[in-house]
């Protein structure tokens, strides 16, 4: 008779999962470092923990840390954490988290039939300024500015989910016999800004 002697392991239970605290889903950044944080996995058997991060469905970096931060070029990320204890155990992916860096600035200009610079109109209380924006990911709003010795105004529209966009806005009523510098400004959700030229028009009152 053959003897087997077998000796008795404890099971290693696998970590817990954490949870994604930094960035916030759907995220724009408009620098290319990019901070990361997560909370502390529990481990039953009080196994020493490492959190591989994974972008975009890659094994990007791993830590001991429950942050770190990343150098990333332009892009749209898809982002999660996976605590291994270093037992061949690990837990499954915490819910993903996406967020954007964008680093370039929106593109605004004006488009026909704004009025060319230096314009001259007489008889009229009124500018019809029409304007293009664009964006690589996504624009936040658009805003018109006018001004003159005595006036101003500033009307800002809010761009839904939108990359390229055409307004239109009218200023009326305004006083003849004066000069107005108007100019767009275009906002990217990433908080990156262009603005138009400055363009003058004067109103005069003569018939």
């Amino acid at each position: 008779a053959v003897l087997v002697c077998t000796q008795a392991r404890d099971a290693n239970t696998a970590p817990g999962n954490v949870t994604l605290n930094f960035p916030a889903n759907d995220s724009f950044f408009n620098r290319a470092s990019v901070f990361l944080n997560w909370t502390v996995a529990t481990d039953a058997d009080g196994d020493a923990l490492t959190y591989f991060l994974w972008l975009n469905g890659t094994n990007a970096n791993a830590t001991t840390a429950t942050n770190m931060t990343m150098i990333l070029g332009d892009g749209f990320y898809d982002w999660t954490i996976r605590t291994g204890d270093g037992k061949l155990n690990s837990t499954n992916f915490a819910f993903n988290r996406t967020f954007t860096v964008d680093t370039v600035v929106p593109r605004s200009f004006f488009i026909a039939p704004s009025e060319a610079n230096n314009t001259f109109r007489s008889a009229q209380s009124f500018i019809i300024v029409n304007a293009s924006a664009s964006d690589l990911w996504q624009l936040s709003n658009i805003t018109f500015l006018i001004v003159n010795g005595s006036f101003a105004n500033v009307t800002t529209f809010t761009i839904a989910n939108n990359q390229t966009v055409n307004m239109s806005f009218n200023w009326s009523q305004l006083s003849r016999n004066s000069r107005y510098l108007y100019n767009v400004t275009v906002y990217d959700k990433a908080g990156n800004a262009n603005t138009t030229e400055t363009r003058t028009i004067t109103l005069d009152n003569t018939q």
